[in-house]
């Protein structure tokens, strides 16, 4: 193998960026900040059509890389490969090294011709290319089940050969489409309601309400690991902290019926003026119609009436097993079902499931809870969160 005149890479494909047509361009954008924001300064990237390549000075830093690339919201896969001078006889020559170390069965050859001026077509250069390696290694190819995949993309000026693929999320990259705040209670559901909006481009700032006694228990709790591990796909993500026992100093006259729907009200009012303060674009919650006394319609509508940004649920019409199935796909549910003082855990046991919203505004009122929302926001804290980049 001629290593001198090949360089290592991590090619990306998309698949839903592909077709924003007029907007492709911004989504491939944001793709590659997102890519830059996740790895050392000295990896080179380039968009080309369909991709975007990323070469890395030597082989190791390629391969530590790529399967955290494929995390990236956005990629559909994420291969380790090389990327050759236009060279037939380089190119035969690396596929069948390529074969002989990595595969003991059979092969395919998946062969784009995005250059459509080279002489052959993607099917000639897949025959040609099988049957140099077959007579070569005695392999043989499988175009339905294979051991090994390679693809190869013939450009005007250069060849990419990908042998390794990671399979991605999909979706969109983190940041094209605005900036939410997170509602996240250390539960199940709001770490998986953080993962879907983030996969439709949102970038999510989050905010906890803790009942602990301090700012540095949160830090190394499991609040601090979600969101850590939620990080893997968007790096610019902030986690804001407000103290739980400033609301529960303002309630302590209330009907305790009722505490749970004022405690949501208060936190979507925090979360409100917080959007007016970083710029986003809604509030996210973790709601799932029916699951809970307080996510039922008449306590929702209690609890959002009068807010000027919208709410989004993205899991309001799952059940519970459901959301539990994506917490374990996505790596949350062993975290979040780790020990943790919640503050909903700490109001009443057995809350209204019908309050109206004139009853919520007349109790807010009367416990003047403008003013804890003020002071929750005067009080607000940054965790300051700790992530790896990959070195080189």
């Amino acid at each position: 193998m001629q290593e001198s005149r090949a360089i290592p890479i991590v090619e990306v494909r998309y698949s839903e960026i592909s077709l924003k047509k007029g907007n492709r361009r911004k989504y491939e954008v944001s793709l590659l900040q997102n890519l830059r924001d996740l790895l050392d300064s000295s990896v080179r990237m380039e968009i080309l059509p369909g991709r975007i390549t990323l070469s890395f000075d030597d082989v190791s830093s390629a391969i530590e890389a790529a399967p955290r690339i494929a995390k990236t919201f956005g990629v559909r896969w994420a291969g380790l490969g090389w990327s050759i001078p236009r060279d037939l006889n380089l190119l035969k020559s690396l596929s069948m090294d390529v074969v002989r170390e990595h595969c003991q069965g059979t092969f395919k050859l998946d062969v784009k011709r995005v250059d459509k001026s080279f002489p052959s077509t993607s099917i000639e250069m897949e025959r040609t290319l099988g049957h140099h390696i077959c007579s070569a290694t005695g392999l043989g190819v499988d175009l339905k089940a294979p051991q090994l995949t390679i693809h190869i993309t013939l450009l005007e000026d250069r060849f990419l050969l990908t042998w390794k693929t990671f399979d991605g999320p999909g979706g969109i990259p983190v940041g094209a489409t605005g900036r939410v705040v997170v509602l996240l209670s250390g539960g199940i559901d709001s770490p998986v309601a953080s993962y879907m909006m983030m996969k439709r481009g949102c970038l999510v700032n989050f905010l906890h309400f803790y009942s602990l006694s301090s700012v540095d228990e949160v830090r190394g709790s499991k609040i601090h690991h979600l969101a850590i591990k939620l990080l893997e796909h968007s790096r610019r993500s902030r986690v804001y902290l407000s103290d739980f026992s400033n609301f529960l100093r303002y309630v302590l006259n209330a009907d305790p019926r009722i505490e749970l729907v004022l405690f949501r009200r208060y936190m979507l009012r925090v979360a409100e003026e917080l959007c007016k303060r970083d710029g986003s674009l809604g509030i996210v919650t973790g709601d799932s119609l029916g699951q809970v006394a307080s996510q039922t319609l008449e306590n929702l509508l209690a609890a959002s009436y009068g807010l000027r940004v919208p709410v989004y649920r993205p899991l309001i019409g799952m059940n519970k097993e459901e959301i539990i199935k994506i917490a374990k796909e996505i790596g949350t549910y062993d975290i979040s079902i780790k020990e943790y003082k919640d503050c909903c855990s700490i109001l009443t046991k057995r809350p209204k499931t019908k309050t109206t919203v004139e009853e919520i505004i007349e109790w807010w009122t009367r416990l003047n809870l403008d003013e804890c929302v003020e002071k929750a926001l005067e009080g607000l804290e940054e965790l300051e969160l700790v992530t790896r980049t990959v070195d080189h």
